[in-house]
């Protein structure tokens, strides 16, 4: 994943400006800042959600601007809020989401969201409207719900906040593993976690990129 003098502009003012980073597949890039820095607005134009003002962005060669039917099916998207409907039990959203992304099979698809909560511990949940949970049940459910069809691109808008240590510890590990078949670009103000989980960090402050550095120098 690649970005080249990305800006993104609302009249005079920069959310971010000129943001030049590589990211290697495989690897943890971690983003830190206060908040406003531009982590939030860097992660909504790499998820497509956002379009950039100017530069260049490219997710494992196809255009961020051209491609984006193409990038779409390579990422998986974490935001502030989750993107799973209350009304529904955990495992109605994750099977809802399993069939968008082409599964069929009832077995198949039982199998994988068991494996995926496992990962959690949050088996014995599934059943639950998600609605009636916690936010850190919610926020574990929704980053399952991004990982459900293993993409390539993982982008997450603080995953870490709203979850306990357990969850925490938990998160950590599932980076750890993610990360044999997935690339993980996340955002945090926490600058301990941040650096424990990351292979490497960029700052941002005011929209811009002060430092990229290897995690622990």
């Amino acid at each position: 994943m690649k970005t080249s003098n990305l800006s993104k502009s609302y009249g005079d003012i920069f959310a971010i400006r000129d943001v030049s980073i590589e990211i290697n597949q495989g690897e943890i890039f971690g983003l830190m800042g206060p908040n406003g820095a531009g982590k939030s607005t860097l992660i909504r134009i790499l998820s497509t959600l956002t379009k950039s003002s100017s530069g260049e962005a490219s997710i494992f060669g196809y255009n961020l601007r051209k491609d984006q039917r193409q990038v779409k099916k390579l990422i998986g998207i974490v935001l502030h809020h989750n993107l799973l409907y209350d009304e529904l039990t955990a495992k109605e959203n994750l099977s809802y989401y399993l069939r968008l992304y082409g599964f069929r099979n009832k077995e198949t698809i039982e199998k994988i969201i068991f494996e995926k909560t496992s990962q959690f511990n949050i088996v014995d949940r599934v059943e639950d409207q998600i609605g009636t949970l916690s936010s850190g049940q919610r926020k574990r459910f929704d980053i399952i719900r991004a990982t459900i069809h293993n993409p390539k691109l993982l982008l997450l808008d603080e995953p870490f906040s709203g979850l306990d240590r357990q969850g925490i510890a938990q998160l950590k590990d599932f980076f750890n593993s993610t990360k044999k078949n997935s690339t993980i670009l996340f955002s945090t103000h926490n600058q301990q976690i941040g650096e424990e989980v990351s292979d490497r960090i960029a700052t941002l402050e005011k929209g811009r990129i002060i430092e990229t550095k290897t995690s622990g120098d």
